[in-house]
């Protein structure tokens, strides 16, 4: 079978380079070279420590056109191999993953669809509050990407600027 795609854009300027990202909370910390799916030293390390803070990550801040879906998408790893929640989410809400048992080989594509609002929100990865118990850890991340579609496409590399794919087509 075909894998056949729509024209797409990655609007996150830096989709591997987690240093270029903002951060918020104490604590936190983020190392680079780490190995990544695509078989380089490419991955960033986050390593959202153990205080009861709220920790983030963000790339920036998207204007995000009122009725339009978007989605987000990251590759993920947990290194403790034990449940850790990671979160997605902005102004325009929130969505939890849980990273179950993943050894420091599984990685796992987070995804977050969602309609725009006419407003200006940030894409954020961080902590989360499940309960009365706040679970933190350290996390590998790779391959961060927003998008105008309903649904992840494959990934779309940026250094710097927005890049875009042309639709794939095939004949005969």
């Amino acid at each position: 079978s075909l894998l056949l795609e729509p024209t797409a854009t990655n609007l996150i300027t830096y989709s591997e380079d987690l240093s270029q990202w903002s951060n918020a909370g104490t604590g936190l910390s983020i190392t680079g070279g780490q190995s990544s799916p695509d078989g380089g030293n490419n991955a960033y390390l986050v390593d959202f420590g153990s205080t009861d803070t709220d920790k983030r990550i963000f790339p920036s801040t998207f204007l995000f056109e009122n009725g339009v879906e978007y989605t987000f998408s990251m590759y993920a790893k947990s290194l403790q191999g034990n449940d850790l929640t990671i979160y997605t989410g902005g102004t325009s809400g929130t969505n939890t993953y849980v990273a179950t048992n993943l050894s420091a080989t599984d990685w796992q594509r987070i995804e977050w669809t969602f309609v725009g609002n006419g407003s200006t929100f940030s894409i954020q990865v961080g902590t989360q509050l499940i309960g009365t118990n706040v679970t933190y850890g350290q996390f590998v991340y790779f391959g961060a990407q927003v998008e105008a579609n309903s649904y992840a496409t494959s990934y779309i590399k940026t250094v710097g600027t927005a890049q875009s794919r042309s639709a794939d087509t095939a004949n005969g």
